[in-house]
């Protein structure tokens, strides 16, 4: 089905961008930068588990 795939996709993409925030969270030497990077992984993981709802 077209919706499961599109939603599936998705899931996809807000993972990816999750993963890739953390771990540029994780390398950054500036604290503000890290914080914006966890900021964006908070949201991404936040979208993440209302599509998976």
């Amino acid at each position: 089905d077209a919706g499961d795939d599109a939603l599936a996709a998705a899931g996809d993409a807000l993972a990816t961008t999750l993963r890739r925030h953390a771990e540029a969270a994780r390398e950054a030497t500036d604290p503000r930068t890290a914080t914006a990077h966890l900021e964006a992984a908070r949201e991404a993981a936040e979208a993440l588990a209302a599509l998976r709802r």
